[in-house]
C-alpha cells in the first residue's frame, strides 16, 4: 500500500489546476531539477506505515484540523481555542516524515535503549542488594539482559520499530507548542512560500521550550505559521511578511527537506536556490522587523 507521509490535503494547498488536472511542482534538493506531477504521486512510500497507523493519522490527526487549515489558508481569523488541535497536527507533521524516522534510528533510539538497559541493570542490582535476588539469579538475569541488548542492537522487536507504530503525539509537547506565540505570516510575492517532504522547520538543537526556540510551518504559498518564544506581539495575528522573511523561511524549508521541495509553479528562483553552493540562512529578524504593521499595509 502506498502511504503518504505528507498528507495529500496539505500538498493540494501547494498545487494549482492545469486544465482539469491538479499539478504540483517537485524540485530535487540535490541538483534542483524540477518536474510537474500530481499531489497523489509525491511524498509517499510503499508500506511506510501499516494500514492501522495510516487510518489513525487520517481520521484522528488530519481530519479534525482540515477545516482549521482551510480557514488559515483563506486568511480568515484564527481562534486561539484551536491552537491545541492544530498543535497536534503540527507535531504529527514533524514526526510522521522520513527525516524524523531517520533521526529516531540514528540519534534518539540508541540513546533511549542505552538508558533503558542501564535502568534495568540498576534495578537488578538493587534487587540483589536487598536480598530479593540470589547471586545465581542475578548473574542469570544479567546474562539475559546482555543477550537482549545485543539482539536489540541488531534489530528491534517489531512492536518497537518506529515504522510499525503511530508517531508519538504527546500531550506535553502539544501543550508546549500551543503555549508559543503564533503569527500567521502572509505574502503576495513575488517570492512565496515553499514546502517540502519535511514541512516543519524548528530549532532542533534548542528544542521547543527555550527562549529562542522557533518553528516555521508553510501552510500554502501565501501563508506560513511562525511560532516563537520570548515575543510579546499579539497572538494568532495575521501579518504581512517582508520578502526577506519569506526568503529566509524558504531557506529553512530547503535545509530541512530530505529529498524534495514543492511549489505551485516552475519558478526559476527555486532551482537557483537549490544549486547554491552554500545555503546559509540569516538570523530571523528580532521582534517584528520582518513584518509589516498589518497584513493590509502596502
Amino acid at each position: 500500500m502506498r502511504t503518504h507521509y505528507v498528507p495529500r490535503h496539505y500538498l493540494r494547498g501547494f498545487s494549482r489546476f492545469d486544465g482539469e488536472r491538479l499539478i504540483i511542482w517537485a524540485f530535487e534538493k540535490e541538483g534542483g531539477r524540477g518536474f510537474a506531477t500530481q499531489p497523489e504521486n509525491i511524498a509517499l512510500e510503499t508500506d511506510f506505515y501499516p494500514e492501522n497507523v495510516e487510518a489513525y493519522l487520517a481520521n484522528v490527526v488530519e481530519e479534525p484540523s482540515r477545516q482549521i487549515l482551510e480557514t488559515i489558508r483563506e486568511e480568515r481569523s484564527f481562534a486561539a481555542s484551536d491552537k491545541e488541535e492544530f498543535s497536534r497536527y503540527t507535531l504529527a507533521m514533524i514526526r510522521r516524515v522520513p527525516r524524523h524516522r531517520e533521526r529516531l534510528h540514528m540519534e534518539i533510539l540508541p540513546d533511549a535503549q542505552a538508558r533503558t538497559f542501564e535502568a534495568w541493570r540498576g534495578l537488578l542490582q538493587r534487587e540483589r542488594d536487598l536480598g530479593h535476588l540470589s547471586e545465581y539469579m542475578y548473574d542469570f538475569r544479567m546474562r539475559e539482559l546482555e543477550e537482549l541488548e545485543q539482539n536489540w542492537g541488531v534489530e528491534l522487536p517489531d512492536e518497537l520499530k518506529p515504522e510499525n507504530r503511530a508517531p508519538a503525539i504527546s500531550t506535553d509537547v502539544v501543550s508546549l507548542l500551543a503555549s508559543m506565540n503564533w503569527t500567521f505570516v502572509t505574502t503576495e510575492g513575488p517570492i512565496r512560500f515553499l514546502t517540502g517532504d519535511n514541512p516543519v522547520f524548528y530549532t532542533e538543537a534548542l528544542g521547543m521550550s527555550k527562549p529562542n526556540s522557533e518553528l516555521m510551518f508553510p501552510l500554502s504559498p501565501e501563508v506560513a505559521l511562525w511560532m516563537k518564544r520570548g515575543w510579546h506581539s499579539p497572538d494568532c495575528e495575521f501579518r504581512r511578511a517582508k520578502q526577506f522573511l519569506v526568503r529566509e523561511t524558504n531557506k529553512r524549508t530547503i535545509l530541512s527537506a530530505s529529498q524534495f521541495v514543492y511549489y505551485d509553479e516552475n519558478a526559476r528562483w527555486i532551482s537557483k536556490l537549490l544549486t547554491k553552493k552554500r545555503l546559509r540562512p540569516q538570523r530571523l529578524p528580532g521582534r517584528d522587523s520582518g513584518l509589516y504593521m498589518s497584513r493590509d499595509q502596502r
